[in-house]
């Protein structure tokens, strides 16, 4: 992880920053629901851990991406697939939204996709509000329609 801007790790959060940060960890939570295996739970509680520490006034720990997607092919054309992924990554940048929508290239069963980063939340505050809360009802809507979960784990904290 990177040096946060403030000698004690703290990071500089008003009061809209710590309310949109709960809520973020309490819905990227409901995401368990999804994990088929031990190491996705991990991954997806190492997110919501950091989170966690970040509200306690430490620093993140983890180096953690989970995400939600939902990609269709059609079965009568394999070549016509559609589909987006709702990310949330822990890193040296802070906490990433981001989103990757997927499309058919009509040449076989290749996709191209466009990826975005809706919000990055770092050690200064002064989030995003409003696009943290759609991004938030974004996946909420992924989530509802069948998401499938995905998982890397780059590093957890010791205990």
């Amino acid at each position: 992880m990177t040096e946060t801007a403030y000698e004690d790790g703290r990071w500089l959060l008003c009061a809209d920053d710590l309310e949109v940060l709960e809520d973020l960890k309490e819905y990227i939570w409901t995401w368990r629901k999804l994990c088929r295996s031990a190491m996705e739970m991990l991954a997806l509680g190492g997110g919501v851990y950091a989170i966690e520490q970040i509200l306690d006034g430490g620093e993140p720990g983890s180096a953690v991406q989970v995400s939600v997607s939902n990609v269709t092919i059609a079965a009568d054309d394999p070549a016509d697939l559609d589909g987006i992924s709702l990310d949330f990554e822990v890193g040296d940048e802070g906490i990433v939204l981001s989103e990757t929508r997927f499309v058919g290239t009509g040449q076989g069963l290749s996709r191209d996709h466009h990826s975005r980063r809706r919000a990055i939340l770092t050690d200064r505050g002064g989030f995003y509000v409003s696009a943290i809360r759609e991004w938030i009802e974004e996946a909420e809507s992924v989530f509802r329609g069948g998401a499938e979960f995905q998982s890397n784990i780059a590093a957890l904290p010791e205990f």
